[in-house]
């Protein structure tokens, strides 16, 4: 049943939005060795150096305290009831331009 279920409000979403810039600074580890011979084993294979690795250390943003839908009561449109307004009657405006049928067409003599 609909009414079971909870809300938008009601439940935390886990957050990958971070707030601030974070670094972690870490020696970057040696890579596991397959059992089965890869490209690399038919070649040379330059020795690896050791080094670090900088990369941004991702945090969870706090939940933001935001009112549910069925916390607030959204204004409405719809008019319920007979509505009224009084305003001034405008003149109708004439246009001063002459309309489409008010041209004669003039016609060139052909050569």
């Amino acid at each position: 049943d609909a009414e079971d279920l909870p809300g938008p409000g009601n439940y935390e979403e886990k957050s990958y939005i971070t707030e601030g810039t974070k670094y972690s600074i870490y020696q970057k580890r040696e890579e596991k060795i397959e059992q089965t011979p890869g490209p690399g084993d038919y070649e040379d294979v330059k020795e690896k150096k050791e080094g670090i690795t900088i990369s941004q250390k991702l945090t969870e943003k706090a939940p933001e305290e935001l009112p549910g839908p069925g916390n607030y009561q959204e204004k409405s449109y719809i008019i319920e009831g007979p509505s009224y307004s009084i305003y001034q009657r405008r003149d109708d405006k004439v246009e001063q331009t002459p309309g489409p049928g008010d041209y004669e067409e003039i016609k060139k003599e052909q050569k």
